[in-house]
């Protein structure tokens, strides 16, 4: 395992910085840990590294950071209209489960954009740049059509985490909070909500390799600091690719349109009733539809050929959309010791949707059925 203070041996060692920029001073090595022990190392002559490497390689963590170390070999292997939105991998350590990308000194993650821009001044243009990024992805890796892809088998097919947060294991339920469990009672007492979940999970397809992931702080933007009043930079990258697996491509859109509604939510001020947090937030949803019905068309302008299932994609993604803001509520909530107000509201929005999908799709998410179609 790899420190601050040792990492610049498997630097030195795998030629990545010279002794030149050791000796000189220009090498630093900050610790960046979450879910993994990651390392980021910066230069000023030379490259710039995420190091990201698991506490144990056989826990869930170290299991999934194996699957992102796989899947950057699969990226690198098979070079595609893809590969530009993905960062690249310099240096991969199988044994250890170590994975060593580039680090875009200059980019930052796409909620950083939006809060330095503020909600009259979306970047419309890097909105448009993640639907399309997205629709080529989808695309590339499309498990249907007339070419479809192999998918490797390192892949996993499960139905994600986040579709099954309404009946959860009961070594899920052991470890979290109370403010999760008042969660869980309040979720499972409204029996048509459980009903509709049930019948979106059923809807779940296997038609494409998915990211699993999608949010805010998994989107990069490059230059995004030099863009000013703009439209916003066009060049991002999608990263952290540990939950990439094979699924339904609508659960990737559900996430964008989820996180625009947290966004929302987390602008909100704290210390008020659920119905003031919404009317006083920094970033209200009427002036987030314009950016949720920006990515969609760029979305759908980039992937024309859709499934044509009976249930259309747009209302499945809507509901999964749904279902995904519950998810985001039980996690904030399984923090804390009581209900906190904020997942009250994701709750009750997420409740909505899946309530009222064709209506959500509309006065939430600003899609009007014309554009859909």
């Amino acid at each position: 395992m790899y420190t601050i203070d040792n990492i610049h041996e498997f630097l030195r060692e795998q030629r990545l910085v010279s002794n030149a920029s050791f000796m000189n001073g220009d090498y630093e090595a900050t610790s960046v840990t979450r879910r993994n022990r990651n390392i980021q190392v910066t230069t000023l002559a030379e490259g710039n590294y995420l190091i990201k490497q698991a506490l144990d390689p056989n826990s869930e963590n170290g299991k999934t950071l194996w699957t992102e170390i796989l899947f950057y070999n699969y990226l690198s292997e098979n070079p595609s209209e893809f590969s530009g939105y993905a960062v690249s991998s310099r240096s991969i350590e199988g044994d250890g489960r170590l994975l060593v990308l580039d680090f875009l000194k200059d980019a930052k993650p796409l909620w950083q954009h939006y809060r330095s821009r503020g909600p009259d001044n979306l970047p419309f243009a890097t909105i448009g740049a993640l639907g399309k990024l997205l629709a080529v992805f989808h695309r590339t890796f499309s498990l249907e059509g007339d070419r479809p892809v192999i998918p490797p088998a390192f892949l996993s097919r499960a139905l994600p985490f986040g579709l099954q947060v309404n009946r959860p294991k009961p070594q899920v339920t052991g470890h979290i909070r109370q403010g999760g469990l008042q969660y869980l009672r309040s979720l499972q007492a409204d029996h048509d909500v459980m009903q509709q979940w049930e019948k979106t999970a059923a809807m779940w397809r296997h038609d494409a390799i998915i990211h699993g992931d999608v949010k805010l702080d998994n989107i990069l933007v490059v230059g995004a600091s030099g863009d000013g009043e703009g439209k916003g930079s066009t060049d991002i990258r999608l990263v952290d690719w540990e939950l990439v697996q094979i699924g339904d491509r609508a659960w990737d859109v559900a996430g964008v349109f989820q996180d625009f509604v947290f966004w929302w939510a987390i602008s909100m001020p704290e210390g008020l009733s659920a119905k003031e947090m919404v009317q006083q937030a920094a970033f209200p949803i009427a002036k987030l539809r314009p950016g949720m019905r920006c990515f969609w068309n760029a979305y759908r302008e980039n992937l024309p050929q859709l499934p044509s299932d009976q249930v259309s994609f747009l209302q499945k993604t809507v509901l999964l959309s749904g279902i995904r803001i519950l998810q985001t509520a039980y996690e904030v909530a399984s923090k804390f010791e009581n209900l906190p107000p904020i997942a009250e509201v994701l709750m009750g929005i997420g409740k909505s949707v899946l309530r009222k999908p064709e209506e959500a799709a509309e006065s939430l998410f600003g899609i009007e059925p014309e554009v859909s179609s």
